[in-house]
């Protein structure tokens, strides 16, 4: 099912012999890769021992699923013969639960989200000589899109609620190309001189950078369709304690509903949303009632 399928001839050897050497009370097989679901599938018939399946992204379900309908249809086959034998399945929204209830046609699925570690280094926020804007990770095209915020900040900068010398746009990841023709093609974007496009950093490099920015990016899926995914650097920036603007996708998402139940930033649907939402944290940051405290 993945390019990882040669690791399991390897991992049922050495999983076989911790079994029968110790005291184990269950499995847990998480994916990506679903290859360990197989794995996990094949312990379960040989020890009887209980399984849980954890989907932190759903298999032929999956929101950026990227083979042909052909091969999803047998797959799919593949899929409900290997949890056919799960005891439980746990997966990041209640969305995804009841996707995974529906198609497996079970009651034992589970809703257990992603999180953030306390144990983030506790860099100081930038200085506010420079309001500073970052994101983290990749952008997928057709399905998230920068254009929204990047337009946002430079209608402000047009306004003269802020200048281009004091405001800053950092983007770290593999996603550089699509940043630079966002920028080029909109004419909205009346320059780029704001906007700094890096490489991808290590997670802890990245958690930094989290920690020192004013504000922090999410870039919903734009599908609607699909309300149910939920980036993991969603629960990095809410550990990192900076206010978040999230845009992208209809709304009435996963994403859109942890925001709205959290004081820890805003769900903005359009452009004009963006910026009245931007002006609301600066006014926050100049009157000193930043960071946000969460409970």
């Amino acid at each position: 099912p993945d390019p990882q399928k040669a690791w399991i001839p390897h991992a049922l050897k050495e999983a076989n012999r911790l079994l029968e050497k110790g005291d184990y009370s269950a499995l847990l097989s998480s994916s990506s890769p679903v290859s360990c679901h197989i794995i996990s599938h094949k312990l379960k018939q040989l020890h009887n021992i209980p399984w849980v399946a954890d989907f932190r992204d759903l298999w032929t379900q999956n929101h950026n699923y990227q083979y042909s309908s052909m091969r999803r249809r047998f797959e799919k086959s593949l899929e409900r013969k290997t949890l056919d034998n799960s005891d439980a399945m746990i997966t990041v929204s209640p969305q995804w639960v009841e996707r995974l209830k529906n198609f497996h046609r079970s009651s034992n699925v589970y809703l257990l989200t992603n999180g953030f570690d306390e144990l983030y280094d506790q860099t100081n926020h930038s200085s506010y000589e420079k309001i500073v804007f970052s994101y983290t990770g990749r952008i997928y095209p057709s399905k998230q899109d920068i254009s929204r915020i990047l337009i946002a900040i430079s209608n402000l900068i047009n306004e003269g609620f802020f200048s281009s010398s004091n405001v800053q746009f950092n983007y770290y990841g593999p996603s550089r190309n699509i940043v630079q023709s966002t920028i080029n093609k909109n004419n909205s974007i009346s320059s780029d001189e704001w906007i700094q496009i890096n490489d991808s950093v290590d997670r802890r490099k990245s958690y930094k950078i989290q920690r020192s920015s004013d504000i922090l990016v999410i870039l919903n899926w734009d599908d609607d369709h699909e309300k149910g995914v939920v980036p993991s650097k969603l629960f990095e920036y809410i550990g990192a304690r900076r206010p978040i603007i999230a845009t992208g996708g209809g709304g009435l998402d996963y994403v859109s509903e942890i925001i709205n139940n959290v004081p820890l930033g805003y769900y903005c649907k359009d452009v004009k949303t963006i910026e009245i939402k931007i002006k609301h944290i600066i006014d926050s940051i100049t009157n000193n009632r930043l960071p946000i405290d969460i409970e």
